[in-house]
């Protein structure tokens, strides 16, 4: 056979092959066919197959191949390990594709001379028998992938229905619990506090339509910052909380306690937050009525309790029962009355005792209550029968009046020594009085040797340039009668000037005298007047010691009183400045006196403020008081400031006080205008 007609006889019989694998079942039927196709090649006399570890020959021939393990080995010498590698003559040939190793093609060589020209031939028979066993094992793969995925299918569609009649299910109970719902419900967009829905009764509660809640925000009801809010809706996420109280806004501007139960849910892969509202305002009202009521019954100065009229027991207490008792609230609950009370003894007297209180409804009396420690102590009681419609009850309040009976026993015992001292109280005030009434005059005494002392002083300053003046006129008419100077008008203008000194001289006595010789009514006068009165009789003094006294006063000002005597307290305040000056020697001394009314309220205030140095503050506290002087004793009595403050305060019915200023002390005086006084 030439060259042409086996190429042209290879390619017809691979046509026929293949169109006939097309319609073959199985790797049986293709070994069969390939044992009646390849007959005609001349040196092969039997083609096997072998696959999945069985050799097939023909369609009923299957013999264990590659010692039945199902694996397949291409030895580089061309050898096959099966069943029937060790018959000579046998050529196996691999039925390979690029994805894996199919099996072998097994040919029983008769005279290989004669074959060798079919080599490609029966290379060609392996490639499509190779592609044909992996396109059926393809095909064989998908068909069951499909019949899996057929049942896959058909469960799935199964369970589809099966979710689709849930979640219909589902969705009506969602309206029924959600829209149906009696209690308040709102969903919310978790990222954007949107309210996409509410029920019925969030609508009745807030006071808006559905539509309206549905263009709003959480933040426009609810009053927490929208931090917060966030906040809570991150806890939410997390589940770390679902249960909290907050305050509400509705819309006619109410603001309303509510407690929220919420949670987040998932729809289509979005999260909103299911919120279920209840409005607990009067459950908080009521709780903050309970906590001030317990509060208050806790601040109490009195113990309290509650008692079960028919066992006695302690149903309740304040902390005051408690302290008095020496209990704690716990134990103190554990025991009755008849524990706590000393003089209710036995049943039979709780009995009687409940029984004369439902009569009277409340009594009020004195017992003895019993501490732990066994101790007792004196109480009153005020107790009253409480009738409810759920249970009675017995209120208590009872108020340790163990310090009243002290102080009551103390006051007999002090009653009886005043019933005692009376027999002889007459006697004793008298004698009182007779030493109160020494003492004043001691008092009296002394003041007046002091005020006398300051007369002389005073007059000695306001005498002293007058009668120098009159001693040197005298002299002048010697000088004249000596120089026949001396005329009658030379002894005219003498004669006035010596009595206009004279006549200052009576005034100044005149002066002393009103001060020192009181009168003892009561009178209207000028502010004004009375302190340049008292300035007058010792201004001479000051201006020797280069002291300004400076006035600013209201000179309408007017008051009624004892203006002599004021005028008194006016010139020991002076006196108490001038001693002040002369222990501290100062220089350029200033006094200012001023003196003004406040409009609103008629108070008239006269403000004396030096430069002295001040008063130390260890005795500016006491410088009012009687015999209190920083001078030595020859030189004051301490009465001068004492006896200031007794007319300001007693005869004139003002005040008057003392403080230091940045270089010196400033006194104040208080009183009222045309002041009417008695004393």
């Amino acid at each position: 056979m030439d060259g042409g007609f086996i190429q042209a006889d290879i390619v017809g019989r691979l046509l026929v092959i293949q169109e006939a694998l097309d319609v073959m079942p199985g790797v049986k039927g293709m070994a069969e066919f390939l044992e009646r196709a390849l007959l005609e090649v001349p040196g092969l006399d039997v083609s096997y197959i072998c696959h999945r570890g069985r050799l097939f020959l023909g369609l009923n021939v299957e013999l264990p191949c590659c010692s039945g393990s199902g694996q397949w080995r291409e030895d580089v010498r061309g050898e096959h390990e099966c069943a029937i590698e060790n018959i000579q003559g046998m050529k196996v040939m691999p039925l390979r594709t690029i994805n894996a190793l199919h099996g072998y093609l097994v040919l029983d060589v008769g005279d290989p001379e004669q074959l060798a020209p079919y080599e490609p031939f029966l290379k060609n028979i392996c490639n499509v028998l190779s592609r044909t066993i992996e396109n059926r094992e393809t095909m064989q793969s998908l068909r069951e992938a499909n019949l899996a995925l057929q049942k896959t299918r058909d469960v799935l569609e199964e369970s589809v229905l099966q979710r689709t009649e849930q979640l219909r299910e589902s969705e009506e109970r969602y309206r029924g619990m959600f829209y149906d719902s009696s209690a308040v419900m709102l969903l919310i967009e978790a990222e954007t506090l949107h309210i996409v829905d509410a029920n019925d009764a969030a609508c009745r509660f807030y006071g808006y339509d559905r539509e309206t809640l549905s263009t709003m925000t959480i933040q426009n009801i609810n009053m927490l910052p929208l931090e917060k809010i966030y906040n809570i809706i991150q806890r939410l996420k997390t589940h770390q909380t679902e249960h909290f109280f907050m305050r509400h806004k509705l819309a006619s501007g109410k603001i309303r306690d509510v407690e929220v139960y919420a949670g987040p849910v998932m729809i289509k892969g979005k999260m909103y937050i299911c919120s279920v509202i209840h409005d607990i305002t009067e459950r908080v009202r009521a709780q903050e009525h309970l906590h001030l009521f317990r509060y208050l019954m806790d601040q109490t100065n009195d113990a309290i309790f509650i008692i079960d009229p028919l066992t006695a027991r302690l149903l309740d207490a304040n902390d005051k029962a408690c302290i008095s008792l020496d209990y704690t609230k716990e134990e103190l609950l554990n025991l009755s009355v008849l524990d706590v009370d000393a003089v209710v003894t036995g049943e039979a007297a709780w009995r009687e005792y409940v029984t004369q209180l439902k009569s009277a409804t409340a009594l009020v009396f004195e017992s003895k209550h019993r501490r732990r420690d066994a101790s007792l102590f004196d109480v009153e009681i005020n107790v009253k029968y409480v009738y409810s419609e759920i249970s009675n009850y017995m209120v208590a309040v009872v108020r340790d009046i163990s310090e009243r009976k002290r102080y009551e026993n103390s006051l007999l015992q002090t009653t009886q020594q005043l019933e005692e001292l009376n027999r002889t109280l007459k006697d004793r005030v008298a004698e009182e009085v007779e030493k109160n009434r020494l003492k004043d005059l001691i008092m009296y005494d002394q003041a007046r040797h002091t005020a006398l002392g300051e007369l002389l002083v005073n007059i000695a300053h306001h005498w002293r340039q007058p009668l120098c003046t009159i001693g040197l006129m005298v002299q002048d008419i010697k000088d004249a009668y000596s120089y026949n100077e001396l005329n009658e008008q030379y002894i005219d203008d003498s004669v006035k000037a010596m009595m206009k000194e004279i006549l200052e001289l009576s005034d100044t006595i005149d002066n002393f005298k009103s001060f020192y010789v009181h009168n003892k009514d009561m009178t209207r006068f000028n502010l004004s007047d009375t302190v340049n009165k008292a300035i007058s009789i010792i201004k001479d003094y000051f201006r020797g010691k280069n002291t300004t006294i400076y006035t600013d006063m209201d000179k309408r000002i007017t008051l009624y009183g004892y203006p002599d005597e004021f005028s008194q307290a006016l010139l020991n305040i002076l006196s108490n400045t001038k001693d002040a000056f002369e222990a501290r020697n100062v220089l350029n001394g200033l006094i200012k006196i001023e003196a003004h009314q406040n409009p609103q309220s008629g108070t008239i205030s006269l403000i004396i403020t030096d430069n002295g140095g001040g008063i130390s503050d260890d005795i500016i506290g006491k410088i009012f008081d009687p015999y209190f002087t920083t001078k030595d004793k020859a030189r004051g009595t301490g009465l001068g400031l004492y006896s200031a403050k007794v007319i300001v305060e007693k005869k004139m019915k003002g005040s008057i006080t003392v403080s230091n200023t940045s270089d010196g002390c400033q006194f104040r005086i208080e009183l009222q205008a045309a002041l009417t006084v008695s004393f």
